[in-house]
């Protein structure tokens, strides 16, 4: 006997969005990660100021094997586990896990004893974190784990952006974006068109609207384009 989904449930959108959801866990597991390191070297960093290294192994308590904290050293050897370490502390080691070990382990090498791993303050304190996550990069798990390679000092992986245009000679131009395969609504466009007719002073204020809310390297491009389309003949100078 065969059986067949109820009609008004549809495979292939559930296929998706469990694709989806799957790809979001894994960009907040290795985004947790992340922050648990930048936490335990900040953290241990601002309860004692000569906080150089830390020390963590693991541990399956409570049934869940993490990295816990096993010691803090300043920068002469010296044993300040008691001053440098709190609760928050091993809070957030416990993120540090199986699952994500591709995101921390390069950013801990192993220690001197086995199954042990070394976190060098002044190193992670001296180097930015990613941006967080926001729009398409947290639906795409795509962030995360290219900063983490790239503070490895291994190239990122970029996430492929592919952008499809329809150009009606009589109509809007139709744009659709998908990022690593998955269409996405979740995109600003800002189109310099100066053959499309404008004033002078529309045309400004076009792109100062356009690059005040843009990112800093957006509005840089943006200034640009309108600034050159100024020149065009269809840009008039009318009061």
């Amino acid at each position: 006997m065969t059986t067949t989904a109820p009609g008004h449930l549809d495979l292939t959108a559930i296929d998706r969005e469990l694709t989806r959801a799957e790809q979001l866990w894994r960009a907040i597991d290795d985004r947790t990660a992340l922050l648990a390191v930048y936490r335990l070297a900040l953290a241990a960093r601002g309860n004692h100021r000569d906080a150089a290294t830390i020390t963590l192994g693991w541990t399956d308590q409570p049934g869940r094997p993490h990295l816990v904290v096993e010691t803090v050293h300043d920068h002469h050897g010296r044993d300040i586990t008691d001053d440098a370490v709190d609760d928050d502390d091993q809070a957030a080691a416990y993120n540090l896990a199986e699952t994500n070990r591709h995101i921390w382990q390069p950013l801990l090498p192993a220690g001197r004893d086995r199954d042990t791993y070394r976190l060098d303050i002044d190193t992670i304190a001296t180097t930015p974190p990613p941006a967080p996550l926001t729009g398409p990069a947290s639906q795409n798990a795509t962030n995360p784990p290219d900063a983490a390679t790239h503070s490895a000092g291994h190239p990122p992986r970029l996430p492929r952006i592919e952008v499809v245009s329809y150009r009606d000679p009589d109509n809007a131009t139709e744009l659709r974006v998908f990022c690593d395969g998955v269409e996405t609504a979740a995109f600003e466009w800002c189109e310099a068109d100066p053959g499309a007719g404008h004033t002078l002073s529309d045309w400004r204020d076009t792109a100062r609207d356009y690059a005040r809310h843009a990112s800093p390297a957006a509005a840089r491009i943006i200034r640009e384009y309108w600034h050159s389309g100024e020149t065009s003949e269809y840009v008039t100078h009318q009061p």
